[in-house]
C-alpha cells in the first residue's frame, strides 16, 4: 500500500497516534526511570544507613579494643607488681625461715644450757645437802660433846683470861700448850 492512496486525515490520525504512542512511551520511560530512581535512592539510603551502622559498630569495636588494650596493659602492670611482691614475699619467707632456724638453734642451745645448768644445780644441791648433812652431823656431834666440854671447862683452871693484849703469856700459859 502506498501513502498516496491514503487520505490525509488518516495519515494525520496515524501520525497523531504515533505521537501519542511516542509520548506515552516517553512518559512510561520517565515513570520507569522515576520508579528505578526511587528504588535506587531507597537502596542507596538503606546502604548508607547500613554503612553508618557498620561504621558506628566499627568505632564502638575500636573503642572496646582500645579499652581492652588498656585493661590488658593495666593487668600486665598489676601482674608485674604481683610478681615483684611475690619475689619480695619469697625473700621475706627465706629470711623468716633463716631467722626461725637461727631461733630454733638458739632455743636448742638454750635448752641444752638449761639442762646443763639444771644438772649443775642438782649436783650443787646434792653437794649442799651433803654439806648440810655433814654440818648437821657435826652440830649433833658438837651438841653431844657440849656436856663433856662443860665438864672439862669446870675442871680447868681459869688461866685463859690472864693472857696480855700483846699475846705474851703470863704465868707460862700459851695457846699452843693449851690443848
Amino acid at each position: 500500500m502506498s501513502h498516496n492512496n491514503v487520505s490525509p486525515s488518516i495519515l494525520q490520525g496515524a501520525a497523531d497516534i504515533q505521537a501519542i504512542l511516542n509520548h506515552s512511551r516517553h512518559w512510561a520511560a520517565i515513570r520507569e526511570r522515576d520508579r528505578l530512581t526511587v528504588e535506587y535512592e531507597d537502596k542507596l539510603r538503606k546502604a548508607e544507613e547500613q554503612t553508618r551502622a557498620v561504621m558506628h559498630e566499627l568505632a564502638t569495636t575500636k573503642e572496646l579494643e582500645e579499652a581492652h588494650k588498656k585493661q590488658i596493659a593495666i593487668m600486665e602492670e598489676l601482674a608485674q607488681v604481683q610478681k615483684q611482691k611475690l619475689v619480695e614475699l619469697e625473700e621475706q619467707s627465706k629470711a623468716h625461715k633463716k631467722e626461725v632456724s637461727e631461733l630454733s638453734d638458739l632455743n636448742q642451745a638454750l635448752k641444752k644450757e638449761l639442762v646443763e645448768t639444771e644438772e649443775r644445780a642438782r649436783s650443787q644441791n646434792e653437794k649442799i645437802e651433803a654439806q648440810a648433812k655433814q654440818l648437821a652431823d657435826a652440830h649433833a656431834q658438837l651438841a653431844s660433846l657440849a656436856p663433856q666440854l662443860d665438864a672439862l671447862k669446870s675442871q680447868e683452871p681459869n688461866h685463859r683470861n690472864d693472857v696480855s693484849v700483846g699475846g705474851s703469856p703470863r704465868h707460862g700459859y700459851t695457846h699452843d700448850n693449851a690443848g
